[in-house]
């Protein structure tokens, strides 16, 4: 379908150069369509990046969600938050990274965007918080918290080519369960945790 033909054109090229550097004929280009049909469906380029900003905010979403489980204690909670978004990133990081691009500009049609999906995230996290009976309007660790987890995994994905030609990593389902569970203990139990779950364990343990 066109739509969603461009949409993913434009995600892939926001994600690469950012928002300021794309055009709209690049992306008609990039989607194999006539630029009139990013207009049909988007109105704009403008257009483009509110839809961009609207799905990333229900992904996330979703990616706490279902992680904030009030029968389940804290500790799996965060773990499943921390696989949640893992997943989100091995399934859709050019989507990361074309939001985490735009947030630094001021553009006034997606501002209500970027604050309405942002309380949400907080309200989520702020239950996160309560579990480990934390305040969960602490806004200094909430404005922490989010962007440590959701920035550090994106990273992670932008510097994965050159950690594999270097560390010779296969990025694999089992390296992942690993790299969730490392993150899940250092974020609940700081690095003595990890030192004390991985030990003193062979290269590539």
């Amino acid at each position: 379908m066109s739509k969603e033909k461009i949409f993913k054109a434009a995600v892939s090229l926001f994600a690469k150069k950012g928002f300021a550097a794309v055009g709209v004929r690049e992306i008609a280009m990039e989607a194999e369509v006539n630029i009139s049909m990013i207009s049909y469906y988007f109105g704009s380029k403008t257009g483009l990046l509110e839809e961009i900003t609207s799905r990333f905010h229900e992904r996330y979403y979703q990616a706490i969600t279902e992680a904030v489980d009030e029968s389940k204690p804290p500790e799996e909670c965060v773990r499943l938050l921390i696989r949640n978004i893992v997943d989100f990133a091995r399934e859709d990081n050019a989507l990361i990274q074309a939001t985490l691009n735009a947030i630094p500009l001021d553009i006034s049609e997606i501002a209500d965007i970027k604050a309405k999906g942002m309380s949400i995230l907080v309200k989520e996290a702020g239950r996160l918080l309560s579990k480990f009976n934390l305040d969960p309007e602490d806004v200094v660790f909430l404005s922490i918290i989010g962007p440590f987890l959701l920035f550090g995994i994106s990273a992670h994905f932008i510097v994965k080519p050159i950690q594999k030609r270097v560390l010779n990593i296969d990025f694999n389902d089992s390296y992942y369960e690993s790299y969730s569970e490392i993150l899940t203990t250092l974020l609940t139990e700081g690095i003595g945790g990890v030192a004390a779950t991985r030990g003193k364990k062979g290269k590539g343990d």
